[in-house]
């Protein structure tokens, strides 16, 4: 324990403390004078299956399994399938591949893909980045939502709002 005495008390452990961390740790020049032609290690995926479930989740969404069967209703059920695969087989896959394969090539993530490609474009991923934190806005509402009328369903559940008619008469 350490008395408050006078200053030299104060910052003498303290001062222990932090030579023994520098002392320990050798600085920015010394670690590129060790190993001076290595490079930053990437991450590699585990498996082509780890790999293949990562690329599903990032393309379904709560939107795919929410709002497709609501879409396939109202644009003709079955015969909705038909320009939906195609237009998926022709348009969604091709770019898909395409996202990822520059992705893999280039080693950065979404933000910085485009500039790196066309430095005149830098401005792409900030917007992408922007209309991502809009979607999500949108997402917490649905979510909201959802979560108001699960709560809603337990406080109120020996007379539930929507158990009869009686409030649109």
């Amino acid at each position: 324990m350490v008395l408050p005495t006078d200053k030299e008390t104060l910052t003498k452990p303290l001062g222990n403390l932090i030579r023994q961390a520098t002392a320990r740790c050798p600085n920015d020049k010394e670690k590129e004078a060790k190993q001076p032609n290595q490079e930053n290690e990437r991450g590699t995926w585990s498996s082509q299956w780890d790999f293949a479930f990562s690329c599903i989740a990032y393309a379904v969404g709560l939107g795919n399994v929410w709002r497709f069967p609501y879409l396939c209703f109202k644009n003709g059920g079955g015969a909705f399938l038909i320009p939906y695969f195609f237009s998926m087989l022709v348009c969604g896959i091709p770019l898909f591949f395409l996202e990822v394969s520059v992705g893999q090539y280039l080693g950065v993530g979404g933000m910085s893909v485009v500039g790196q490609l066309a430095p005149i474009f830098k401005g792409v991923g900030y917007s992408a980045i922007m209309m991502v934190f809009l979607e999500n806005v949108y997402y917490i509402i649905v979510v909201t939502w959802t979560l108001f009328y699960l709560f809603q369903t337990f406080t109120d559940l020996p007379s539930l709002p929507w158990s009869d008619c009686s409030k649109g008469n």
